[in-house]
């Protein structure tokens, strides 16, 4: 049993937009976006820092990191824009919440990203529910 079934579907919808897999951003910048974030939920910050390899940007609540990827497999590839900094941030937002109990990537997760993509203004609601209807995407 898969016990993150929509996680293809998720990353396959970020990868659908333009720049979300670009450098747009700073690394103050990400880090100001998830304690926006945070606050926004009334939650603490974790740690941001960058990591200089091509590996994923990550979240890592036990230990009160994430990490965003800082180096992509292209020259400007990475992670430091809105969108990576915004789902990292809701990882740590729903383990805040719900701990171990939900899908890492599935419908009470993918609320949370799109409230956070939509409050800070990446894209419009619209658009994001148009397109993650497009990829099966439940929230």
């Amino acid at each position: 049993m898969d016990l993150d079934p929509q996680k293809d579907r998720l990353y396959d919808w970020e990868g659908s937009w333009y720049d979300w897999n670009v450098n747009t951003i700073t690394l103050p910048e990400c880090r100001r976006y998830i304690r926006n974030a945070c606050s926004l939920y009334k939650l603490p910050w974790p740690v941001v820092k960058q990591h200089n390899t091509r590996s994923m940007s990550y979240c890592m609540p036990a230990r009160g990191v994430i990490s965003i990827q800082a180096v992509g497999s292209k020259p400007g590839r990475g992670a430091k824009n809105p969108q990576t900094a915004l789902h990292e941030a809701a990882h740590w937002i729903c383990w805040k919440l719900h701990g171990e109990r939900i899908q890492d990537h599935g419908p009470t997760f993918l609320r949370v990203y799109l409230h956070l993509l939509v409050t800070y203004e990446v894209a419009p609601r619209e658009a994001l529910e148009a397109s993650a209807r497009k990829f099966k995407l439940k929230w």
